[in-house]
């Protein structure tokens, strides 16, 4: 029935007919390749963005890699550079120690020099038997030193390391 309906329609309607239909197709297929063309270019787009964001987050990694090394290597410095400062802090209190005992090794020494004069007017005193002079020599002998020792020096190698520096030099 088709057929013969098709038989029955003019010529110019049939060529109408089918040359919408060629024009309708043509036009879908131009569509349809602009379609995919687009899906091409924003597929190519999104690979180099999703390229160029996996870069950039590579070169995040790396940087915050390296801030993450030099930090460490900071805090390694500190510390060594805090445990230099103590040791020199222990060695300014040793050196003032010593300061202090040296002092009084001097006052020592020189109430020690003070004794044996005493001890040589004393002497003299009883060779010449005159109580004259005997009368200064109690006064001499209270300035005698009851303990005569000199402090020991310090030893410095105990606040100074040499290769094994706990300071971090990378």
């Amino acid at each position: 029935m088709a057929a013969s309906d098709n038989k029955e329609l003019p010529e110019h309607i049939r060529l109408v007919g089918h040359w919408a239909d060629a024009t309708l197709t043509q036009a879908q297929g131009n569509q349809f390749t602009a379609i995919q063309e687009r899906i091409a270019t924003a597929t190519t787009h999104s690979s180099q963005t999703q390229t160029t964001i996996s870069s950039i987050e590579s070169q995040y990694n790396i940087a915050s890699d390296i801030i993450q090394e030099e930090r460490k290597v900071i805090d390694r410095q500190l510390a060594g550079a805090a445990t230099q400062l103590d040791q020199l802090g222990q060695l300014v209190d040793a050196l003032d120690k010593n300061v202090a005992e040296m002092e009084a090794a001097m006052s020592k020494a020189e109430d020690a020099v003070g004794m044996s004069l005493g001890g040589r007017l004393e002497q003299l005193a009883r060779f010449f038997g005159s109580s004259a002079l005997s009368g200064g020599v109690p006064y001499l002998r209270q300035w005698a030193p009851r303990d005569s020792a000199i402090p020991k020096p310090i030893d410095i190698n105990q606040y100074f390391t040499t290769a094994s520096d706990n300071v971090d030099t990378e």
